[in-house]
């Protein structure tokens, strides 16, 4: 039995004697100050994340941090904040947190999340080959749509194109409504030269929206081979107004240097 069962049963059998012993009030206010307590980090976590919307950067982190230090700070709680460092490009202390957090008995889940990060930790410290390893374990050993987004993005980074091909055409048939899935299988056919299907799946894909820079590059790509410039130009224009990170596959900058290309290219 966790620690924190424990002490959940010991804090019912001390609020049950107070009710009945002491006062029935007072019992009360230990439950509610019990709830507090052991749910502090979500409370503090949910606090930064007003401020973080709100675009106080700095102030947020504060209480992200707070929120992994707390005692009994739930795995989800502490994953958030490990993504936060990550969006940010704090790859030292996302990795010595990520170590940490390794050496800890988990679930299933809060496996497949930390060792996601870890992979995105060593695919923008440029070892995208031990990335692919450890997400191609995870994928032996489970199946989910951000396993097989993450595994057929890198093998694409990897110019592992057949293998890519491969799981990203398992990924399509596992969620075919999966935005970063049809990306990949959409940028695959791009990479192979199959413009027509590369074509079709972004026509899809373009009808959600996606919110990722990446989908709307590779898309253009797709048209400049297929003759449409304009198209191309407006749909790179489009990706502008996607929100740029640390973890974006692709930057602002190549999309500006590619829209300034094609500009001088129609005149």
């Amino acid at each position: 039995m966790s620690l924190k069962k424990c002490m959940n049963i010991i804090a019912f059998v001390l609020a049950l004697f107070i009710f009945i012993v002491i006062n029935k009030l007072l019992a009360f206010l230990f439950i509610i100050l019990y709830l507090v307590r052991m749910n502090l980090a979500t409370i503090i976590y949910y606090i930064g994340s007003n401020k973080y919307k709100r675009n106080k950067i700095d102030e947020a982190y504060k209480y992200f941090e707070k929120a992994y230090n707390v005692n009994f700070s739930p795995m989800k709680i502490k994953l958030y904040y490990i993504y936060y460092l990550l969006l940010r490009g704090d790859l030292n202390k996302s990795e010595n947190l990520l170590n940490q957090l390794s050496n800890k008995k988990v679930t299933p889940d809060d496996e497949i999340n930390i060792k996601l990060n870890i992979s995105i930790v060593l695919w923008k410290r440029n070892n995208i080959d031990e990335a692919v390893n450890i997400l191609m374990k995870l994928y032996n050993k489970y199946k989910s749509s951000i396993i097989y987004q993450n595994l057929g993005y890198f093998l694409l980074l990897q110019n592992n194109c057949t293998k890519a091909l491969e799981i990203n055409l398992e990924a399509y048939k596992f969620n075919s409504s999966n935005a970063g899935i049809i990306d990949n299988l959409a940028t695959t056919y791009y990479m192979l030269g199959e413009y027509d299907k590369s074509l079709k799946l972004y026509e899809e894909l373009m009808l959600e929206k996606p919110s990722f820079p990446s989908a709307y590059y590779y898309y253009a790509f797709t048209l400049l081979n297929l003759n449409k410039p304009q198209e191309a130009l407006e749909t790179l224009k489009e990706a502008l107004n996607c929100n740029f990170t640390f973890l974006s596959a692709i930057s602002k900058e190549e999309i500006d240097t590619k829209i300034a290309e094609i500009e001088t290219s129609i005149k």
